[in-house]
């Protein structure tokens, strides 16, 4: 087990009713909305995923810290207690996915697939592609039907799309020659409808029968992180440079839906969309924001009583209308200074 730093004690946050009505407008409040959670900062290893079936099944990966002989970062919350896994390997753990069952699917530096069996507590750790390339997002409609998206950082290796038939995996799709394009994130509203983003605008699609890739929204060429939804007609993508960036999916088109450049949000990195809840965004300086009902984005007002200002990676709505995010020091090889926030109204046991 790898030895972790104090967290902070546990602390609540406001209720979901009185946080949306803030996020939609209603500033008709006496006092400031309690803080978040930590549940564990300076953690050698920075966070880089979250999954959950609910909240008493709460899988976070991330990276394989500069100095943690540990191997990279892999936690289960099982409502009450966290354990520290060790899958046996080293290298950066990218994202994390499951459909509930025994089987927990990670990608990540390497091009290393980890398959972990909760009934025996075993890994198996498959390289299904040249180890100059990461494999940075994971999805799929069923164990038996994963896509994984990949991208060299050196820039030598064209961007792929790896599917799992349940036997194999093959490559499914190459980004175009024309730039050096990395695909960074996937996700689908049901297995013939599946979306895949990444460096450049690249934007693609799969109905089922192939990939084909779409015309990016207004001629974005700015670097799309992640995407996620709640529907067919509902998924946000999102990333951005120096601000965050936005683009909105309403079953017809993509559409930009970045915050007006007043807002001046911190460059987005993660984004998880909720059927209840909505959708948020999260990112740099350790932001998270909204798109309420009435499809503004707006920050949220709880304040993450960190030691430092870190980055957030990913985020994630579980269906009490809380909010997850993992990062850490995103900016340094290291890729130290984990932290783990939640914003919501339910106690969560820190990291200990």
């Amino acid at each position: 087990m790898r030895c972790l730093l104090a967290p902070v004690g546990i602390l609540f946050a406001c209720t979901g009713e009185n946080d949306r009505q803030t996020l939609d407008g209603d500033t008709d409040t006496d006092t400031d909305p309690p803080p978040c959670a930590v549940v564990a900062e300076e953690l050698p290893d920075a966070g880089m995923a979250i999954w959950m079936s609910d909240p008493s099944d709460v899988w976070i990966v991330g990276a394989d810290g500069a100095g943690d002989p540990g191997g990279p970062m892999l936690f289960h919350y099982d409502g009450t207690s966290w354990t520290d896994l060790e899958t046996g390997g080293t290298g950066k753990l990218q994202w994390v996915w499951s459909d509930g069952g025994d089987e927990v699917w990670m990608v990540g530096q390497g091009a290393q697939v980890v398959r972990y069996a909760r009934s025996t507590g075993t890994f198996d750790v498959e390289v299904i592609a040249d180890p100059a390339t990461v494999l940075w997002g994971l999805w799929g409609s069923s164990a038996s039907d994963l896509w994984a998206v990949s991208g060299d950082p050196r820039g030598a290796l064209v961007g792929e799309i790896h599917h799992f038939d349940g036997a194999s995996w093959s490559v499914a799709y190459q980004a175009p020659t024309d730039q050096s394009y990395a695909l960074f994130k996937v996700w689908g509203s049901a297995a013939d409808d599946v979306w895949a983003v990444g460096s450049y605008g690249l934007l693609v699609h799969y109905d089922g029968v192939s990939w084909t890739r779409q015309p990016a929204p207004e001629a974005n060429t700015q670097t799309m992180f992640t995407v996620h939804g709640a529907g067919s007609d509902d998924a946000t993508a999102v990333g951005g440079a120096a601000n965050g960036a936005a683009w909105h999916y309403d079953g017809t088109s993509w559409a930009v839906d970045s915050p007006p450049p007043t807002a001046i949000a911190p460059a987005w990195t993660g984004t998880f969309s909720h059927p209840t809840w909505g959708t948020v965004a999260c990112g740099a300086q350790q932001s998270i924001w909204w798109r309420a009902s009435d499809e503004r984005w707006t920050p949220d007002p709880r304040a993450i009583p960190t030691a430092a200002s870190w980055k957030f990676h990913s985020c994630w709505i579980d269906d009490r209308g809380g909010v997850w995010a993992t990062g850490g020091d995103l900016d340094s090889p290291a890729l130290d200074h984990g932290v783990i926030a939640y914003c919501g109204d339910a106690a969560i046991n820190p990291i200990e």
